[in-house]
């Protein structure tokens, strides 16, 4: 059977600086809790996340976001995000419910506040930033600046990141975008909604922080913070990440970064920027100049680094479930190859001990 490579569409370069900058403003450690509530149009308790979601928004500006995401394997909708919506199905199977930090579950309306108040209680030890710029001009790529520091040293440290785009004030014409609502004439006060219809229709319907995508997956990416560092050591990394064909509108998105404890699962920080079109470009990082490869040559997955520096690189190529399956050193224009065992989706990790790429590649046969 022909093998088939399709280079996958979301590009994540990666340089890793270990330098500070002091033009930049202070990193300062202070907990973000993060909150990843499982919502569906067709769902009529959803109502109560919304109102939930919302309240904890005005109240907690700062130390609190929300991410809405939107499940479609009971029926549709148009908002669904299933990698996302099937990490959160290993945690509970009824909706609504909230992952707070991925260390406590409970009802997006009478428990998260408790759960938020619980979480920003535990020591602070790490310390997160974002900002995000357009990569280029027709504004299909961001490019994500990421400061990062802990309140200790580690030598084996497992910590990964892990992107969310969210969308706010979504809207849609489609009857998948009117929202079952099973407080319709309900005594109990629950927002707006006591009063409203049920389903709500869509024309009356806007929905906030919700997810589109999820790089690289719900698990973060592997080898995306180095694994030794020293206490209140500066880790920048910049990553482009392509945005989902399916947006709205541009103006609308947020950026969400999940610093998460890959040994444990636990979110133990977070930061957002808002409007990629208000944020300054991190000009104080230069992007490695390096154009990683990779096609099809006979049944093998080729691998080539063309980098404006002459050297020596090493290559590490893990499998979706983390499994390191193949590690080699090259020289610049001098190409390797292997043949997988089998399809699926790969991360092809190049560093030549200074700057670091990181390339997602699907490789089918």
């Amino acid at each position: 059977m022909r093998k088939i490579i399709l280079l996958f569409l979301v590009l994540f370069p990666l340089f890793v600086s270990r330098a500070q900058d002091n033009n930049l403003p202070p990193l300062e450690y202070r907990r973000v809790v993060v909150g990843e509530e499982l919502t569906a149009t067709w769902c009529g308790y959803c109502p109560r996340g919304i109102v939930g979601m919302a309240e904890m928004k005005k109240k907690y500006p700062d130390s609190f976001i929300g991410i809405a995401v939107h499940d479609y394997s009971y029926n549709y909708d148009p908002m669904g995000l299933r990698p996302y919506a099937d990490g959160l199905l290993g945690f509970f199977t009824s909706l609504p419910n909230i992952l707070v930090n991925r260390q406590r579950k409970g009802d997006p309306y009478f428990n998260l506040e408790s759960m938020y108040k619980s979480e920003m209680a535990e020591p602070v030890t790490s310390a997160v930033a974002v900002s995000v710029s357009y990569a280029d001009e027709e504004k299909t790529m961001l490019s994500a600046n990421v400061r990062t520091k802990f309140a200790f040293d580690a030598e084996e440290a497992q910590y990964v990141y892990a992107f969310v785009i969210l969308e706010n004030d979504m809207k849609g014409t489609a009857s998948g975008y009117a929202q079952n609502n099973s407080y319709s004439g309900s005594s109990s006060p629950m927002g707006d909604f006591s009063s409203l219809p049920s389903p709500v229709p869509a024309s009356r319907m806007v929905y906030q922080d919700v997810a589109r995508t999820i790089f690289p997956g719900f698990d973060g990416m592997l080898s995306s913070i180095p694994g030794k560092f020293t206490k209140d050591e500066i880790l920048s990394s910049t990553y482009d990440l392509e945005l989902p064909l399916n947006i709205q509108n541009k103006d609308h998105i947020e950026v969400v970064v999940l610093l998460i404890d890959h040994s444990t699962g636990e979110i133990v920080n977070a930061a957002k920027a808002v409007s990629p079109g208000m944020e300054t470009a991190s000009d104080h990082i230069r992007v490695p100049e390096i154009e990683v490869v990779a096609r099809q040559e006979g049944s093998s997955l080729v691998i080539n680094v063309k980098d404006t520096d002459a050297g020596k690189y090493s290559i590490e190529v893990y499998n979706a479930q983390g499994q390191l399956v193949k590690r080699k050193t090259m020289e610049t224009n001098s190409p390797v190859s292997f043949v997988p065992d089998n399809s699926g989706l790969f991360f092809i990790r190049i560093t030549d001990g200074k700057k670091t790429v990181v390339k997602k590649v699907l490789y089918r046969q």
